[in-house]
């Protein structure tokens, strides 16, 4: 039961009636004529039981969420394919090899036997290596439009059918599938060299290969 604690401040005059938490509960008033009482009762509560002390419940926090690991960037396969015949050097995450000589005859995709040579040199290194490669495989020609009697409509389309010639001598001679090769085109358009010598025309008759970590 809840305790009531009534505070007169006279006798007579109107009363606060409190109860323990300090909600007024009644207002008493006298009446002067003949000394009775009445008391009207305001409750805020339905029942007379006091509340226990709350419980404080803390909330844990929710644990940060942990940021995406970052990839480290790219690098190009740890292969030693520098020979006596071609240079390579690393370009974001390939190896570029470029040829010291042409391998190809002017407006042909035969391939020469200096260009077998030098490509039986990389279809062996590539046979080493210790990862998965991938080699794209890039055709180029020199500035000079193919001729009339040949087979191909423009330096674009001759580039392509040196690009596929020298993938499939590797593709032969190395251990890698033929899902490793992917051919395309430079055509006149990017020489390795000026075409403004016959040395450095002779030397654009050929393909540059990519190469890449699986």
């Amino acid at each position: 039961m809840t305790t009531i604690m009534i505070v007169m401040i006279c006798v007579g005059c109107a009363a606060i009636i409190a109860g323990a938490s300090g909600v007024v509960l009644a207002i008493v008033g006298g009446d002067r004529g003949n000394g009775s009482r009445s008391i009207a009762v305001a409750s805020n509560s339905p029942t007379a039981t006091s509340s226990p002390n709350p419980t404080l419940t803390a909330t844990p926090s929710p644990s940060p969420t942990p940021s995406a690991a970052v990839s480290p960037a790219a690098k190009p396969p740890d292969v030693a394919l520098k020979t006596a015949l071609a240079t390579a050097a690393p370009r974001g995450d390939a190896q570029v090899l470029t040829f010291r000589d042409g391998l190809f005859a002017p407006g042909g995709a035969v391939l020469l036997p200096r260009g077998k040579l030098a490509l039986l040199e990389i279809a062996r290194v590539l046979s080493t290596g210790g990862d998965p490669l991938r080699v794209l495989v890039i055709g180029h020609t020199d500035s000079v439009a193919p001729g009339g009697g040949c087979r191909y409509a423009g330096n674009a389309a001759l580039g392509f059918a040196r690009a596929a010639a020298a993938a499939d001598f590797l593709r032969r001679h190395s251990e890698l599938p033929l899902a490793a090769f992917t051919t395309a085109s430079a055509g006149s358009a990017d020489p390795v060299v000026s075409n403004s010598s016959a040395a450095g025309r002779q030397r654009n008759r050929t393909v540059v290969l990519e190469i890449r970590a699986q």
